[in-house]
């Protein structure tokens, strides 16, 4: 094969590329409006909600694009590589999130346990002029509600800090 020949190949895929991968943008975009018109059309007549619209619409614009990478990484005969690498990389994430949750709710589990009898839904809790009352125990956190608002604080600070815990009764 000569050079010429062997260029004009590759301006042939590199050609073919880049309008798959136009065409899938394309797709996925008119995709999502005429689902979010359809579902716009739907919440107004009060068949469906638009949240489920809205993530439906979503859905299909990503999946458009899930389809003009694969059909483009397929074209180079690199689908293979890049999973692959994909894969990787998701395992190594969801293996760094595991370890920063268990970071994160060791030591609340064990201030927890420690403050289990001290902190009672109800319980009036103050601290430098701050005051509130807990009215939800979670896992790994109380939310108080003080003047109003709402504050979620993990056991882990509560155990840490020096608080007045007074009796809900």
């Amino acid at each position: 094969m000569t050079l010429a020949a062997s260029v004009q190949e590759w301006m042939i895929r590199i050609t073919l590329l880049i309008t798959i991968l136009f065409l899938g943008l394309i797709i996925g975009r008119v995709m999502r409006k005429i689902i979010s018109r359809m579902y716009t059309e739907a919440e107004s007549r009060q068949i469906i909600k638009l949240g489920w619209g809205l993530l439906l619409t979503i859905i299909a614009e990503y999946s458009a694009y899930a389809i003009a990478l694969i059909l483009i990484t397929n074209n180079l005969g690199i689908t293979h590589y890049v999973f692959g690498t994909l894969g990787i990389l998701l395992a190594v994430l969801l293996l760094i999130n595991t370890i920063l949750q268990l970071l994160f709710s060791i030591p609340n589990l064990w201030a927890r346990i420690a403050l289990r009898k001290e902190l009672v839904v109800g319980t009036r809790l103050r601290r430098k002029g701050m005051s509130g009352t807990i009215i939800v125990k979670r896992l790994t956190h109380v939310t108080i509600k003080s003047k109003g608002e709402l504050f979620q604080v993990p056991y882990y600070w509560l155990r840490s800090t020096r608080f007045q815990a007074m009796s809900p009764h």
